[in-house]
């Protein structure tokens, strides 16, 4: 029973990928943003950040006592 439901269903999404997803316009090749900033300040920020924030959060929860809920 399987077999041919996949196979309506997947005909369809095969078209689609064929043609390309009907009339969009395709893609870029080159990413809008790009260089140093993008690739190292910015990620750099981000793990930053993120790194205090979760070791802020630990130490939050680390410090209380008591039952919990």
């Amino acid at each position: 029973m399987k077999g041919p439901v996949l196979a309506v269903l997947a005909r369809p999404l095969g078209f689609f990928l064929q043609t390309g997803g009907g009339s969009l316009p395709p893609l870029p090749a080159e990413p809008p943003i790009r260089g140093p900033f993008w690739t190292l300040v910015v990620p750099a920020l981000l793990l930053i950040g993120s790194s205090l924030a979760t070791w802020g959060l630990y130490r939050k929860f680390a410090r209380r006592e008591g039952p919990r809920g």
